[in-house]
């Protein structure tokens, strides 16, 4: 997560984003959320799309993302050690036979 100080001045202030970081489950715009999780904002609107969406609310025109759900959704992409993917596999193996 980015430094408040690390954030430029402008519409998205840094206070704002140190606030949003002490709650820990604020509603986050598309901008403010690029800031969180350091993707841009194009990759934020196609991860909104296809058969497993990012959760969001659409207010007004305005996309909204929970703090909480995104920080949920990130944790399927989560790379896995080599060593738990063995004992997965061993795992389904073992159900099969």
């Amino acid at each position: 997560m980015p430094r408040p100080e690390d954030i430029p001045e402008g519409r998205t202030s840094r206070k704002r984003i140190s606030e949003c970081a002490l709650t820990g489950d604020s509603y986050l715009d598309l901008k403010k959320l690029s800031l969180y999780s350091s993707l841009s904002v194009s990759t934020l609107r196609n991860m909104l799309k296809g058969p497993d969406p990012l959760p969001h609310f659409r207010l007004k025109g305005k996309i909204l993302v929970k703090q909480s759900e995104f920080d949920r959704y990130m944790e399927r992409f989560r790379a896995r050690q080599e060593s738990e993917l063995r004992r997965l596999v061993d795992e389904v193996i073992k159900a099969v036979l």
